[in-house]
């Protein structure tokens, strides 16, 4: 099995007016106990991610109409895929960002 080194977050930023922005994410990253926090242009956090045990991502996203962060867990064999994750809000169904392979 082939492990693609790199994630790709696409993401519109909650604090910058709709702006889309591109991060790439090292899996090794992945592996610091403080996990992985990504900040806009404005130095807002809208996206943080961590290991949760060996095998699952836990990751937290602000919405982009909502006031609170929505969680998400996926197990990391999911992130392989040839498609991205969509992460959504649950209760809206706005989109809140896509994490994948480039």
């Amino acid at each position: 099995m082939v492990l693609y080194p790199e994630l790709l977050l696409v993401a519109p930023c909650p604090s910058c007016e709709g702006q889309i922005l591109y991060r790439a994410i090292s899996r090794f990253e992945l592996h610091n106990p403080q996990g992985k926090v990504i900040r806009c242009h404005r130095g807002n956090e809208f996206f943080s991610c961590r290991l949760s045990g060996k095998k699952h991502l836990y990751i937290e996203v602000a919405g982009v109409c909502c006031t609170e962060k929505h969680t998400f867990i996926y197990k990391l064999e999911e992130l392989n895929g040839p498609l991205p994750i969509e992460l959504s809000c649950a209760e809206s169904g706005v989109y809140l960002g896509y994490l994948g392979r480039r």
